[in-house]
């Protein structure tokens, strides 16, 4: 039996939370274009267990790494929040690499979210930290996104001087997989520049290395553009090959936004090659994929191309249908070039119904995005142009700062003393927060979490379980009789009995399990990723475990079982799971103390009948 949660892939998580939390993010890096939910999974569990340390470089690297994730997966709100995040903690510590990093990172994802002006921003401070540092491949990622912001902006000269800055980099260093990136973003400026040929000669050199590496997702991403490319060139059999080997090459990745794209692109190479019937089906399974995918960019444009195929063939109802489908989506996701193309489109399909008037307002519409789309780019390519001036003399002003700084490092030195003797202090302070920390969350006779600890955990898990619709248990227990210890044997004794159990039902559960001192003789268990029969046989597992212990190790003639109470269900906040498991251990008591009683409340959530639970 395996887990099917991030910790459950591959061998298993190394036990302290530094090593586990590491491995974690190194499985998300490894994961972010292959299984991208999987990746966002590894993340979210290296944030919580990095946050809940304190450890605050594994907390910035855990939440650049997930915002990383999110991007990849579509959530690019998210994914700004949460390197923001990381930008302000790297910051605060002072890690000049990290920030580079998160700076490179954020100019992706605003971009992405259209925000074309920080995105630039961004994009020229993480250069600024990335040569000051020496990180050359750091360097190269903002180079190349400076080159994909002006490319956006239409400045396409711009575009190919910083692609061509980056590339030399990427060579001395050896990195391949930022090369082929390189030239792959040369092919794109190539191709919106006019210049398919150009851009194909790059294509090649960039999918030459791309297949060297077996990098799948970046092999994709080359065959797309070089059949838009083809088709620039009007030479639809090549294109068609190209875009059906990344559709193959896509089939295992499971990501229906890259399948659109690459479907609405086979469309137009069937439209050119002469073959509506195939351009059609392509163009509405991307549509299909791409809402499934929630990708409404990706949508647009399959259903502009719908309406455009319908207008070529003169059949102006299904070309006004898709077009305003399309139009829509387009205002709904701020798509400003989108709605231009489509109002042309709009145009033509009134024009051919003999509908003049909405004819004319349709390209009247067109005409003026056109204006307003041309205005804002001139403006953005002079902004542009004053934040990189303003950027350059931040960095002259730094540099001045630099050399009076030097000059003060004689007197600064004559601190020395002080300052050390401050971090001392400042890492006693540290030691002892931490210390206050464990306190919160400790049980101090037992060692194990207390009621409080357990409550924030398990309000996480139950909100992790309802969103990604896996299984949790949760089980109450107590000692059958344990006045009686205490009466007959003394309350130190009690007191060793509660530790000994406690140490048996942490060695009897997994590391992702929780196991809590709820109070007095009372324990509860915290078992995601387990589903209702697994938790019962865990349970039966606990009884015979500590029915069988040898406590008159412990005292002479003691004997000790317990009672336990197992809940789980979808659908139930925390109240409502814990007082179904307390009715199963008053069931469990009821019927004669030393067993195991529980209740599956409501249907089990899709998957929970799987066994998930790896056995301990």
């Amino acid at each position: 039996m395996h887990h099917t949660e991030p910790s459950s892939l591959g061998s298993a998580l190394p036990p302290t939370a530094p090593e586990r939390t590491d491995e974690l993010l190194r499985r998300s890096a490894e994961l972010i274009f292959q299984q991208v939910h999987l990746a966002v999974a590894c993340a979210e569990e290296a944030l919580v267990l990095s946050r809940a340390a304190g450890d605050l470089p594994r907390t910035a690297l855990s939440a650049l790494r997930l915002g990383n994730a999110a991007s990849v997966s579509g959530d690019e709100a998210r994914a700004a929040t949460l390197v923001e995040e990381a930008l302000a903690l790297y910051r605060q510590l002072g890690d000049p690499s990290g920030e580079a990093g998160a700076l490179l990172s954020l100019s992706t994802i605003t971009r992405n979210l259209g925000q074309l002006l920080p995105g630039l921003q961004c994009a020229l401070q993480g250069l600024a930290a990335a040569r000051s540092q020496g990180l050359r491949s750091l360097e190269c990622g903002c180079l190349s996104n400076i080159g994909l912001v002006y490319t956006d902006l239409g400045d396409y000269q711009k575009a190919l001087e910083a692609f061509l800055d980056a590339l030399p980099i990427a060579r001395a260093a050896g990195a391949s997989e930022n090369e082929a990136l390189c030239l792959t973003n040369l092919g794109d400026v190539c191709s919106r520049a006019g210049q398919p040929e150009r851009a194909l000669e790059h294509y090649q050199a960039a999918l030459d290395i791309n297949r060297a590496m077996a990098d799948t997702h970046r092999q994709i991403d080359t065959l797309c553009g070089m059949g838009l490319a083809h088709l620039q060139l009007g030479q639809p059999v090549p294109a068609l090959r190209l875009f059906q080997e990344a559709l193959e090459m896509a089939a295992a990745a499971d990501d229906h936004k890259c399948d659109a794209r690459l479907l609405t692109g086979l469309g137009d190479a069937h439209v050119v090659q002469g073959q509506p019937e195939q351009a059609r089906a392509a163009y509405e399974q991307a549509q299909h994929l791409a809402a499934q995918a929630r990708a409404p960019q990706e949508e647009v444009a399959a259903l502009r191309q719908l309406g455009a195929l319908a207008l070529a063939q003169q059949d102006s109802d299904s070309a006004l249908e898709h077009l305003n489908r399309a139009l829509t989506l387009a205002a709904a996701c701020q798509a400003p070039r989108e709605q231009q193309e489509i109002y042309a489109l709009l145009s033509a399909a009134e024009r051919l119904r003999g509908h003049f008037e909405a004819a004319l307002a349709h390209y009247q519409q067109h005409h003026q995005l056109e204006r307003d789309l041309n205005s804002r780019q001139a403006l953005h390519r002079t902004q542009a142009l004053m934040l990189e001036v303003d950027i350059a003399q931040a960095r002259q002003a730094a540099e001045v700062q630099r050399q009076i700084n030097a000059r003060l490092t004689e007197v600064n030195e004559q601190l020395a003393t002080a300052n050390e003797q401050k971090a001392q202090l400042l890492a006693r302070l540290q030691e002892q927060a931490q210390h206050l920390v464990r306190l919160s969350q400790e049980d101090a006779l037992t060692g194990l979490a207390n009621r409080r600890h357990f409550n924030e955990q398990f309000e996480t898990e139950v909100q992790r379980a309802a969103r990604y619709l896996r299984p949790l248990s949760v089980v109450l227990l107590d000692i059958d009789h344990f006045k009686a210890v205490n009466d007959t044997y003394s309350h130190q004794v009690g007191d060793l009995v509660l530790r000994e159990l406690a140490g048996l039902l942490q060695a009897g559960c997994r590391q992702t399990d929780l196991v809590a001192r709820f109070g007095g003789e009372e324990f509860v268990l915290l078992l995601p990723e387990t589903p209702y029969a697994d938790a019962l046989v865990v349970c039966e597992r606990l009884r015979r475990c500590v029915e069988q212990h040898a406590w008159a190790a412990v005292q002479s003639g003691l004997q000790v079982t317990i009672s336990l109470g197992v809940a789980a269900g979808s659908g139930l906040n925390t109240s409502q799971l814990l007082a179904l498991a307390d009715s199963q251990l008053y069931q469990a008591k009821r019927s004669g103390r030393n067993r195991v009683c529980g209740e599956l409340a409501g249907p089990p959530p899709p998957g929970s009948g799987e066994n998930v639970r790896e056995a301990s």
